[in-house]
């Protein structure tokens, strides 16, 4: 006796084996899109642009508890015209925007992208764990192309890091580093610079080399 299986069961059968057919093709393109590039201090207030008031202010997070204006008198600190002042309506980003690390011409003292100059406003300015932090090319709707890899091909920058002017250290909750966080990352994607990046030190560069792989899938069932 012979059984016969209509074509319908057959192609149910087929279906569910989940037959797939992968063709991998290698494309080189005479182009790319730079990536976005962030850069932070490892330090959020700069010593010398914070007063007596904004040290009071800011004291639970650089001095690790709250000191009034009186007692960071005896402690040493120099009085200013803000003895006798107060804050109102500040919040701790706009002390942070004000008094933190910036890329300004006498800090980011170079800048080139494919030989030509840049300066800070090629920058866009985000906040993080680290403070102040900015980033170069984040905007995709009008993203940077690289035709040569290399050095020189593409973002250089010089910034002064000025340790001498860190108020952070380990024993308040702050970093003990000192140097750049420095991540390369997608548009699209936030500066997770807390758990993505690499740290450079002060005095010290770094060649940060990237790799792009776009991969396109499509599943064909059978």
């Amino acid at each position: 006796m012979m059984i016969t299986y209509p074509s319908a069961l057959f192609r149910i059968m087929d279906y569910f084996k989940y037959d797939t057919i992968t063709d991998t093709k290698l494309k080189f393109t005479d182009a790319s899109p730079f990536p976005a590039v962030t850069i932070c201090n490892m330090n959020k207030f700069d010593v010398n642009k914070l007063e007596l008031v904004e040290w009071s202010y800011l004291s639970p997070y650089i001095l690790g508890e709250q000191y009034d204006i009186p007692t960071l008198l005896a402690n040493g600190r120099p009085s200013d015209d803000t003895v006798n002042s107060t804050l109102a309506n500040v919040t701790l980003e706009d002390m942070v925007f004000q008094n933190g690390f910036d890329i300004n011409p006498d800090r980011m003292a170079l800048c080139f992208w494919r030989a030509e100059a840049c300066s800070y406003l090629n920058f866009t300015h985000s906040y993080t764990s680290f403070g102040n932090c900015y980033t170069f090319n984040s905007d995709k709707s009008n993203t940077l192309w690289q035709t040569m890899e290399g050095f020189g091909n593409g973002l250089m920058i010089f910034v002064d890091v000025r340790e001498n002017e860190y108020t952070e250290n380990y024993f308040t909750g702050g970093n003990s580093e000192l140097g750049l966080k420095v991540l390369v990352h997608d548009q699209d994607e936030p500066p997770m610079i807390d758990t993505q990046g690499i740290a450079l030190a002060p005095g010290n560069h770094a060649f940060i080399s990237v790799k792009r792989t776009l991969v396109s899938t499509d599943v064909e069932s059978f």
